[in-house]
């Protein structure tokens, strides 16, 4: 009980803390009229929020050990398209989610890859008023967790820049697929780009 005490109140902390950066952020954007710096600003928030989530479902659940990740995909899927709204009300969501629970060791990494993966899809995959989809799929078997992102949208036209990237979101989602000891899987074709993740 006093172990379990303890744990609420540091996700308690932590959750207050990643509030205080966002509402920082928040004040910041106020200030930031170029379009390419306000949108690096906004990259930097949603990774923010989707931690800020991850600790709040923990606390507000009671959950320490294990987080329940169908809900918890679905809730972030929404509020990240909450700041792309414009773009998201024209692609249709397809998110299937096995009734997976993963510890906070693992749900955190994979909780902010499946937030780069998405918010990519958002920002690049469609064009402002095309009609898309985006797909999430979680599934695990026999103790091996399967993560599969994909899109219809307009893929990436080169090959040897998706493989060797130099945007930081790429950058960024490698080093927490090495941090799951997992591997990463591209499909890139006329159909659009499809991201698989085996942890």
């Amino acid at each position: 009980m006093e172990k379990d005490i303890q744990l609420r109140e540091l996700i308690h902390r932590m959750k207050n803390n990643l509030a205080v950066i966002t509402g920082m952020f928040d004040l910041h954007m106020d200030y930031i009229e170029d379009p390419d710096s306000r949108a690096i600003f906004q990259s930097f928030q949603i990774r923010v929020i989707s931690m800020t989530l991850i600790n709040e479902y923990a606390y507000t659940h009671g959950t320490f050990s294990k987080i329940d990740f169908n809900n918890f995909v679905k809730e972030m899927v929404k509020k990240i398209g909450n700041f792309y709204q414009e773009k998201t009300k024209h692609i249709t969501l397809d998110i299937n989610i096995d009734d997976v629970k993963l510890d906070l060791e693992k749900a955190m990494p994979c909780g902010l890859i499946i937030n780069e993966l998405i918010t990519n899809v958002f920002k690049h995959a469609y064009k402002q008023n095309d009609m898309g989809k985006l797909s999430v799929s979680f599934s695990e078997k026999e103790g091996v967790h399967t993560l599969i992102i994909s899109d219809g949208g307009i893929g990436v036209i080169n090959e040897a820049q998706l493989l060797q990237p130099k945007s930081l979101g790429y950058i960024f989602v490698n080093a927490l697929v090495l941090q799951l000891k997992g591997r990463m899987e591209i499909d890139n074709n006329s159909r659009g780009l499809s991201i698989q993740i085996t942890f």
